[in-house]
């Protein structure tokens, strides 16, 4: 559809090569864990802390497994894959300076103990 206006509007030096789409379909894929956090934080109407937490813990885990992935990918595609790895390190950034601004300390640990569902979970967690 795009490629159509493109050509329609005789707008040739906008056109979107193989390569590119490949990287629009990679950055898609990789905005997919990051939209659905979005949404179901937007779906509700009073998040609780061990919400906020498990969308924090998320969105940790999604960058650091995108930056293994990446890591592992140097070899093909470095120049957007180098592209990347700066974008998630800067998404880290940001992800932490919010949660940094939870300064009340153990809230979260509090929360998650003090849940009957969730108690003591993360402790048993590898990691």
């Amino acid at each position: 559809m795009i490629d159509m206006y493109i050509s329609q509007q005789n707008f040739t030096h906008l056109e979107i090569s193989q390569q590119e789409w490949k990287r629009v379909k990679s950055l898609l894929d990789i905005l997919e864990s990051f939209k659905r956090c979005n949404d179901h934080m937007e779906a509700m109407k009073h998040p609780s802390i061990k919400k906020v937490f498990w969308i924090y813990e998320s969105l940790y885990n999604e960058i650091n497994h995108l930056m293994k992935v990446m890591d592992m990918t140097v070899g093909r595609d470095s120049e957007y894959v180098k592209e990347f790895l700066l974008v998630f390190k800067d998404m880290r950034i940001k992800l932490t300076k919010y949660y940094d601004k939870t300064v009340i300390p153990f809230v979260y640990d509090d929360e998650m103990i003090l849940d009957p569902h969730l108690k003591l979970y993360l402790m048993k967690q590898p990691t």
